[in-house]
């Protein structure tokens, strides 16, 4: 961290692959990822979730609300932070040494 650590936050990251550890692996070693902490500045992750967000309000404000006899009254959202700050959808397929992210749970507004 530097020496304004106020202005960043942790995140833990997968290693690249020319990082990580050399050795045998067996189990679980080949699907577990090797992380390392990333000092990451609040503003860039801030103008990213923005992104994001803004994103999924362009994606969800267009949709129906209705399905069938039942009605969506929450939408929830993962998605995870890169080393660099840039936040995504979590998509399926993941590595089992995936675990953490962000979970949005989005409600919809009773007026």
């Amino acid at each position: 961290m530097t020496q304004d650590s106020r202005n960043e936050i942790l995140v833990a990251t997968e290693l690249d692959a020319g990082a990580r550890s050399p050795g045998v692996e067996r189990g679980w070693g080949a699907d577990v990822a090797e992380t390392a902490l990333k000092a990451i500045s609040v503003d860039v992750l801030r103008a990213s979730m923005t992104r994001f967000l803004d994103q999924m309000r362009e994606i969800l404000g267009s949709g129906s609300t209705v399905v069938g006899d039942f009605e969506v009254a929450q939408v929830e959202v993962k998605a995870q932070v890169s080393g660099d700050g840039q936040v995504s959808l979590m998509g399926s397929g993941m590595k089992v040494g995936v675990a953490g992210g962000l979970t949005f749970v989005l409600r919809r507004r009773s007026d």
